[in-house]
């Protein structure tokens, strides 16, 4: 993931502000070996607040659903390969939520 404090977020690659929330947080972005970004949980969170990574899911979606811009954003990328097609991919997920994250 790219940091930098002087990028938006919505659309864009978080900068270090939004990196060091997901990461108190415990669930970040990552890219998987098939280029896809996933909304996936620490595997040694510090917290133990995720059991899975369905579990990190679910929280960014219920943080979203209450307005958080910074969840919102992570739930556009997720499951995209580009962060261009990010606010395309928020509007459907709004409308039409997919079944298990």
């Amino acid at each position: 993931m790219q940091t930098g404090a002087t990028q938006e977020f919505g659309g864009n690659r978080p900068g270090s502000a939004e990196e060091a929330q997901m990461w108190r947080e415990g669930w970040g972005l990552w890219s998987c070996s098939d280029g896809w970004l996933e909304i996936q949980r620490f595997d040694a969170d510090p917290n133990g607040r995720f059991n899975n990574d369905q579990d990190a899911i679910d929280h960014v979606r219920s943080m979203a659903e209450a307005g958080s811009a910074l969840h919102i954003d992570a739930l556009a990328l997720h499951r995209t390969r580009w962060f261009e097609n990010a606010t395309s991919i928020v509007v459907a997920d709004q409308v039409a939520p997919s079944p298990g994250g």
